[in-house]
């Protein structure tokens, strides 16, 4: 009994430590890095979606890196149009600077995928390059939430753009 109870605590204890910590939208902190993730669905084969996806990636600027086995990489480097999204670069931290630069990974599935972006980092000419570590603290928890929640914003919403799969329809 006494080993039942000492081993249902060290697992209610490992899952706590593993949860996702949302941060705004489709960003969360898991293990210190912050992520995007979005899993949406489609209605046609996955043969024909590659070159869909493909088509889409390029047109918002990725540069595709690997094609295979249901699933696609890419890397982006951007400047960070705060004005665009009705944004001041005062409103959010120093860290996010003037550039972002991030990877994506695409796995597909019969009738939907799943977008993960990661190594998300951001450029500040006083700073240089930086990871999303400055924003989270020694636990791995999001730091400073109030001062950060506005760059966020921003960064969940330009991801939520560039990661935009359209779907052309030609049959009309």
């Amino acid at each position: 009994m006494r080993t039942i109870v000492i081993t249902s605590l060290m697992i209610l204890s490992f899952s706590l430590f593993a949860q996702k910590e949302e941060i705004i939208g489709n960003l969360y902190i898991d293990n210190g890095n912050i992520y995007y993730e979005r899993i949406d669905s489609f209605d046609i084969p996955i043969d024909s979606i590659i070159p869909i996806i493909q088509n889409s990636l390029v047109k918002n600027n990725w540069q595709i890196i690997n094609v295979e086995n249901n699933s696609i990489s890419a890397n982006i480097d951007f400047s960070n149009d705060y004005k665009r999204y009705k944004m001041t670069s005062l409103k959010s931290c120093a860290q996010f600077g003037t550039q972002t630069r991030c990877n994506i990974f695409i796995q597909l599935k019969e009738g939907r995928y799943k977008v993960l972006v990661n190594s998300i980092e951001f450029y500040n000419s006083a700073i240089g390059w930086n990871s999303t570590s400055l924003f989270t603290n020694r636990e791995g928890k999001l730091s400073k939430p109030k001062c950060i929640k506005y760059g966020f914003e921003f960064v969940n919403a330009i991801l939520n753009e560039k990661t935009k799969i359209v779907f052309e329809n030609n049959d009309w």
